[in-house]
């Protein structure tokens, strides 16, 4: 049975029953004209408040209980039947009312006429046009801040999930019910397998803020990583929960063609957006080339004129955002590096790198958790809790997120290639005494960018040098990707120096081009391992977050979240109220105050244990830059955990680590290892980015 002959059939139900009492029949004797307009009349003194038509779509609605539902089966059909069956009752009633026979066999004549396939089309072509059924398509899902429920409806501005209510006249509904407590034996696991914590909470309430209904300065998001890294399994049954509120877009609409779209034609792709909050698009081809004009204008105001198939253009005033997922990147197609540099500011980047192996994976884990109710349920709470989240708290950017745009920036840059192919790093700034060498020495370890520029337009596309108006600009990009390579290849001081003689890159070379083995597609590997948890956690990676309040206590756990959050008023029966009360100050100050006791314990021990021990030889401080880095990647796989301690800021951590170092490596025992912590801490970033890992910033 359909939605319509479900909700409909039962609603109708009483008022078609002919064995009625007489209140109910007398509501069908109004003195209607035995005409068609008076049949039209019949017919929405009936079902007026459950029918409207929409002149402009050329369709009928009806309601179907929680919504506004299109009429694709021609259920206004059936309504006007019946209304024509009621006629005889009218019939009946003017008997018993003591009517002349000559009246009721009039009226019996017009109800037996009225079933004419004609009298019914007329019936309902005279309906369209009474004003207490005919809208306007801009009436329909005119209150941007409501979210409807198969179980209420969610007010965004009042932070409200209330009754459904006709006149809200919404035809979008989600694609499971709103409760912000349910459980999940899935999502919430996956999501914390395939991301950490940090930046579990930076995607929910990235995704909750694409709720509001608004496209002015709105940011986009690219989503890629390694195959099998969870991509979809985290966002698909998003997707699927939001229903109607999100919708799939060819990914065609945003890359750039050869051929020149014209403002006439149609698009029925962008149509198909109209009320949506959520547009995605999945399996983008590697390195396409995005329509930057076309994204600038649908992430900025949202007006577009389009229209359908066969039909007039139309203002279409979009509010969605824009989410592509890709195994490989993408780049701009732009000349200028101001406007590539604003179309970065717009995009958010993330980056899935934790790949399940293949003797773990599950198709059917992808099918359950986009199909069956609770996941959906639980994937739906965490978006729309995401979104008041945003609101209250804002959006932090995690570290991890910041390389990721750092890197990502880099690797779609017009150089990067050329980089890749073209040159090598070498630190010969140095003397062998550790001294720089004076600038007048620079030419032995340096490159000129004259030279530079030469090889560039030798190697290079036209379509790539079209980017570059001339060496300048060209050298303006250079500052922003070889500091990148350089480091990845492990030399530091790469850097501009400039001379009367032109501008030069110090500790950069050209490759010796017959010496070098061309492979543009060999990408630097990037491994991130998800952040493990604290407490009484269960599953994959560690994680039983099953529900809102188990998820919402890990991040808390953690570190990850400062402060509880507050949920909708639920004026809906049968939805218990989820409230989460946790004193984040308290708790925290009491959990470093035990973990700074079980390190003066250990550091007692460890003194005691060496007191009487005699002098070791030093070795190079590159090995105890190693050992330190090793300690915190330990912590961090053990749920930033350093022996005995839960490591909570980063005075705690600092005095863990140099103490588990002394501890495992005593050779370092009389050496200031936390002076050389503290330098590693102030100039090296892999150890900044390990620190902020485990301390949360």
């Amino acid at each position: 049975m359909t939605e319509l002959e479900s909700g409909i059939e039962e609603h109708f139900l009483s008022e078609l029953n002919l064995d009625a009492s007489e209140a109910q029949k007398q509501r069908f004797l109004c003195g209607y004209n035995q005409t068609d307009m008076g049949n039209a009349q019949r017919l929405i003194g009936l079902y007026g408040e459950d029918i409207r038509y929409c002149a402009e779509r050329g369709a009928w609605y009806i309601w179907a209980g929680i919504r506004w539902a299109p009429d694709t089966t021609k259920f206004i059909q059936e309504l006007a039947k019946k209304t024509v069956r009621l006629i005889h009752a009218e019939a009946a009633q003017l008997a018993l009312e003591g009517a002349t026979k000559a009246d009721r066999q009039k009226l019996s004549a017009w109800a037996f006429k009225s079933e004419e396939q004609r009298r019914i089309n007329a019936m309902i072509k005279s309906a369209e046009s009474d004003p207490r059924v005919a809208v306007e398509a801009s009436d329909f899902d005119a209150n941007l801040w409501l979210i409807n429920c198969p179980n209420g409806t969610l007010d965004l501005g009042r932070r409200e999930f209330r009754e459904h209510r006709r006149e809200d006249l919404l035809t979008k509904v989600t694609g499971a019910p709103y409760d912000p407590s349910q459980s999940s034996e899935l999502f919430y696991p996956t999501l914390l397998r395939a991301v950490s914590l940090d930046e579990a909470m930076y995607s929910q309430r990235m995704l909750g803020s694409f709720l509001e209904p608004t496209t002015q300065n709105k940011e986009w998001l690219f989503v890629y990583g390694l195959p099998y890294a969870l991509k979809s399994s985290c966002t698909q049954p998003v997707y699927a929960a939001l229903g109607d509120y999100a919708q799939s877009f060819p990914i065609e609409l945003l890359i750039k063609s050869q051929h020149a779209r014209h403002a006439s034609q149609a698009q029925p792709e962008l149509m198909a957006l109209e009320g949506v909050r959520i547009a995605w698009s999945e399996e983008a081809p590697p390195n396409f080339v995005i329509d930057e004009p076309m994204l600038k204008s649908l992430t900025s105001s949202g007006i577009k004129a389009a229209r359908q198939v066969y039909e007039k253009q139309k203002q279409l005033k979009l509010i969605c955002s824009f989410v592509i997922e890709s195994n490989g990147t993408f780049t701009f197609d732009i000349d200028d590096e101001w406007s590539r540099d604003a179309a970065l500011e717009r995009t958010r980047v993330m980056k899935f790198v934790n790949q399940v192996p293949a003797t773990e994976r599950d198709p059917e884990v992808l099918k359950r958790i986009t199909s069956d109710e609770a996941e959906l349920t639980a994937a739906l709470g965490w978006v729309i809790q995401g979104y008041f989240d945003r609101r209250d708290f804002g959006l932090e950017t995690p570290a991890t997120i910041d390389k990721t745009k750092e890197e990502f920036q880099v690797v779609i840059n017009p150089l990067s290639t050329f980089v890749k192919n073209e040159i090598e790093f070498d630190d010969g700034m140095h003397n062998d005494d550790g001294t720089e060498k004076e600038p007048s020495d620079y030419d032995e370890v340096s490159v000129s960018v004259a030279d530079l520029w030469q090889r560039f337009q030798e190697t290079s596309s036209a379509d790539v040098l079209k980017s570059f108006k001339g060496s300048r600009s060209f050298n303006v990009q250079l500052k922003k990707v070889l500091p990148y390579y350089a480091k990845l290849a492990g030399v530091d001081g790469v850097k501009p120096h400039k001379r009367k003689t032109g501008a030069i890159w110090i500790n950069t070379h050209l490759v010796n081009r017959e010496d070098f083995i061309d492979d543009p597609d060999e990408e630097q590997a990037h491994e991130r391992v998800t952040q493990t948890v604290k407490g009484d956690a269960k599953g994959a990676n560690g994680v039983k977050s099953s529900c809102t309040g188990e998820y919402y206590y890990t991040l808390h756990q953690n570190g990850v979240l400062r402060h509880p959050p507050t949920f909708p008023t639920l004026l809906v029966n049968g939805l218990e109220p989820l409230e989460l009360d946790f004193s984040t100050i308290e708790e925290h100050s009491d959990e470093i105050k035990k973990g700074d006791a079980k390190l003066s314990e250990v550091e007692h021990s460890q003194t005691e244990a060496l007191k009487d021990s005699g002098p070791m030889p030093s070795r190079d401080t590159s090995e105890l830059a190693q050992h330190i880095r090793d300690t915190l990647i330990a912590a961090r796989d053990a749920g930033r955990r350093i022996g005995p301690v839960d490591v909570l800021d980063k005075e705690q951590l600092a005095k863990a680590t140099t103490l588990k170092v002394k501890q495992q490596h005593p050779e370092w025992r009389d050496y200031d290892v936390e002076s050389f912590y503290k330098r590693l801490a102030e100039n090296d970033k892999g150890i900044q980015g390990l620190i902020a890992d485990l301390t949360g910033g």
